[in-house]
């Protein structure tokens, strides 16, 4: 029963619209009229989704609540900085300052967080209503490539400023000029984009897969639009690139939903329809008590259990009674691109993360008033290594014989360009606070591009070793027990490594997680949650695919080392700190980790679908 869902559905909207219309700090005064936008914006998701249900289509209504679902975290986290600095929020939909002054949180503020947790309980309670659904489907690979590109470009512009301009009172930027509750959110964001899309495509469910598409284009449509109607409306800024990426993204996420699957056609999905609701496209489903009653021997077999040989004789009486050629099951499952496709499509986005990476490298960061270049970030050739690594990796994919080998790699050094690409941002969010004509060049927009456009590449490199797994029919095999002994060293002294200053100078402090956190932490966090799941995952792992994992951290920790000869010589007195020498330990526990992942001694049977290894 999807109704309780449908009512939270219509609560979560019900508390976005007042808080829409109520001022969400004291006194708070909108740059423009947008509370009938933000109304509708609030509106349009439960409302499609009671359309789905009412065509018979509960599925769909449950994927549009769960595509919703997955960007209101994001959005929750957005909000939250009424409450830290109103000074510093850029919503002038919301509120438009007109003095420098911090305000108190008003009650729109608090119905909006509420409207997100409550939207977040509906696309929970949505999908649970469903039951139990088939594994991901081969069926829908053909479009997870797009989908993935489409969220991918989403990403790109929630990451982009929401709008031109020069007020003082409105701060512009990208999310990583801004504080660091609007990074993090945006950064939700943009993760959530094409893993919400990965899952929905792959859910198995047609239905599913289209709802939840719809739904988190319409979620992205919701955090783009407002920002484009203050650039239109409010004077003294204008129209920036961000929110139209974001739409055209959100819109590529709406026409992969309606895209046809290949291999859908003639494909059985169940017998008598199944538990999301949509019909069922067996076509011997019908015939087969018929067969049976006639002792019909294929449907005897199905009858104990034979699915497969039952399926081509159900197949075949169906062909005969209505003029459905049983060739087209062959054909459709013969056009599945399966993993070399996904393969191909990780390759395309690793040379694209590549070539943003080179650009960022060799473009201003920064730029003085005049368009004349301002200083240098010392981490930029960081960022150009860990770029062309991602590329080489990527254009391995293209090569059959490679391609399997090192993929699970690229799954885990494509952390590398966002840990490099923070420390670059730094030089721009730094020279902008300070202000005195210095503003972000077109560097910040280029290693923004690499940084999502290497997530998207993570993305699509684990879909690919799911599917890999699934159809792989040899026997499992994980690494021995010596392997454990090097792993866990390597775990604690990353730990240490990406956590303590590895570059130490009378003059620098280097941001670190344990000590002076700053927007190069995020990066030096993500590769480090990287490596510990490599780790993790290592032991569970098939030889092959566990040598390749670890071959990918033992890559993060070398950049790590790499930070001080690449940097070294533009910080003064820059010599190696605590973290440099536990990298290096780092980089020399796992590289024996990867020397003994191939020696698998535990033989275990093939584990269900789903599993990355």
């Amino acid at each position: 029963m999807l109704l309780p869902a449908l009512v939270l559905a219509a609560l979560a909207a019900l508390l976005s619209a007042l808080g829409a219309v109520l001022p969400v700090v004291d006194g708070a005064v909108r740059g423009y009229a947008s509370a009938p936008l933000l109304i509708v914006l609030a509106v349009v998701p439960p409302v499609l989704a009671i359309a789905f249900v009412l065509r018979g289509r509960p599925a769909a209504g449950a994927g549009v609540l769960a595509g919703v679902a997955a960007l209101a975290p994001g959005q929750a986290v957005l909000d939250l900085q009424f409450l830290a600095d109103p000074s510093s929020v850029s919503r002038p939909e919301l509120y438009r300052p007109e003095v420098f002054a911090l305000p108190g949180p008003g009650v729109g503020f608090w119905l909006l967080l509420a409207g997100h947790v409550v939207a977040v309980a509906a696309g929970v309670a949505g999908v649970r209503a469903l039951g139990p659904r088939p594994e991901s489907g081969v069926a829908d690979r053909g479009l997870l490539p797009i989908g993935l590109v489409a969220a991918g470009v989403a990403a790109v512009g929630v990451m982009m400023a929401p709008f031109a301009g020069d007020d003082a009172f409105l701060p512009v930027g990208s999310a990583f000029e801004r504080p660091a509750l609007v990074l993090a959110g945006s950064l939700l964001l943009a993760f959530a984009l094409p893993v919400a899309a990965g899952l929905a495509i792959s859910s198995g469910s047609d239905g599913l897969s289209t709802g939840g598409l719809l739904g988190l284009g319409l979620a992205a449509a919701t955090v783009a639009l407002p920002e484009l109607g203050s650039g239109i409306a409010v004077d003294g800024i204008g129209v920036s690139a961000g929110p139209i990426v974001v739409l055209v993204g959100a819109a590529g996420l709406a026409v992969v939903a309606f895209l046809p699957s290949e291999g859908r056609e003639g494909l059985p999905v169940r017998l008598g329809g199944d538990a999301t609701g949509e019909a069922s496209a067996d076509p011997g489903a019908d015939d087969t008590a018929a067969n049976y009653a006639t002792g019909d021997f294929a449907a005897a077999n199905y009858a104990a259990g034979k699915y497969e040989a039952a399926h081509y004789a159900a197949a075949n009486y169906a062909a005969d009674k209505a003029g459905v050629a049983r060739a087209g099951d062959e054909a459709g499952e013969a056009r599945l691109p399966g993993s070399p496709g996904l393969r191909r499509a990780t390759g395309v986005l690793g040379l694209v993360t590549m070539l943003a990476a080179i650009a960022g490298t060799f473009t201003d960061q920064v730029v003085v008033t005049g368009e004349l270049g301002g200083p240098q970030s010392p981490w930029r050739w960081s960022l150009l290594v860990a770029g062309l690594l991602v590329g080489v990796l990527g254009a391995a994919m293209f090569v059959p014989g490679l391609a399997p080998v090192l993929r699970p790699v690229l799954s885990v050094a494509w952390a590398g360009v966002p840990l490099a690409a923070t420390a670059v941002l730094t030089t721009a969010i730094t020279a902008t606070e300070l202000g005195a004509g210095l503003s972000p060049g077109q560097g910040v927009v280029w290693t923004s591009v690499a940084t999502v456009a290497a997530a998207a590449t993570a993305c699509c490199s684990v879909v690919a070793g799911m599917v890999e797994r699934d159809d792989s029919e040899e026997a499992a095999e994980v690494p021995g027990p010596n392997l454990i002994t090097p792993l866990v060293a390597g775990g604690i002294l990353a730990i240490g490594g990406f956590g303590t200053p590895s570059i130490v100078s009378p003059d620098y402090v280097e941001p670190a997680l344990w000590s002076n956190f700053g927007t190069p932490s995020w990066g030096l966090l993500l590769a480090l949650l990287t490596v510990l799941g490599a780790c993790f995952l290592a032991p569970r792992s098939r030889p092959a695919r566990a040598t390749g994992l670890l071959a990918g951290a033992t890559c993060l920790a070398v950049l790590r080392l790499l930070a001080l000869p690449l940097t070294g010589d533009q910080i003064t007195g820059a010599h190696a700190g605590v973290g440099w020498w536990l990298a290096l330990g780092c980089v020399v526990a796992l590289a024996i980790a990867t020397v003994l992942a191939p020696r698998g001694t535990i033989h275990t049977r093939k584990t269900p679908s789903g599993s990355i290894r």
